[in-house]
């Protein structure tokens, strides 16, 4: 399966193999991002890649940690609190896309339908 046929088919991610994932499959996935159509304001993006699984899961236990300090009232942030939790499910690489801190659409367009205390992976 191809990359581009696998983001569009793939629903539900729980493990990731723990291999390197390519130079070449990395470039290929940031050109097909930066293709993507976006309005005139809200550009250019930021595409940070992130390798090793041991590094990435770092960041997942700041998320978590970050999460259960800063939780809203009513918000159900249980994840945050189950040691099993794991944010970035041991993912090799993370591509992390952001907007310049100056251009307040397009870091709304890069976080639309992120949010923090709901993952879709809980």
């Amino acid at each position: 399966m191809d990359t581009i046929t696998a983001i569009h088919t793939r629903r539900s991610i729980r493990d990731y193999e723990t291999r390197a994932v390519e130079r070449e499959i990395i470039a290929d996935i940031l050109w097909d991002a930066a293709q993507a159509p976006t309005t005139p304001v809200s550009g250019p993006f930021l595409f940070h890649v992130i390798e090793g699984v041991a590094r990435i899961a770092g960041f997942g236990d700041r998320a978590k940690r970050y999460a259960r300090e800063h939780r809203p009232d009513a918000v159900d942030c249980s994840w945050a609190d189950r040691s099993d939790f794991k944010v970035f499910l041991d993912a090799p690489v993370m591509i992390v896309i952001s907007g310049h801190a100056d251009n307040s659409q397009s870091i709304q367009d890069c976080n639309r339908r992120w949010r923090l205390c709901r993952p879709h992976l809980a």
